[in-house]
């Protein structure tokens, strides 16, 4: 999937405001959704694999 440089600042913007209400690391959501922090990481950034 590809995402348009605003897709990617709205999904950043999403994840910032999750993580700080749920007190969630990056590291635990890689976890749950069964992928590696760095492919997560990747993600959040737009950065494709």
């Amino acid at each position: 999937m590809n995402f348009t440089q605003q897709d990617t600042e709205a999904l950043y913007r999403v994840w910032m405001s999750q993580k700080a209400k749920m007190h969630i690391t990056q590291m635990e959501v890689a976890k749950r959704l069964n992928v590696s922090q760095i492919e997560l990481s990747n993600r959040l950034n737009g950065n494709q694999l």
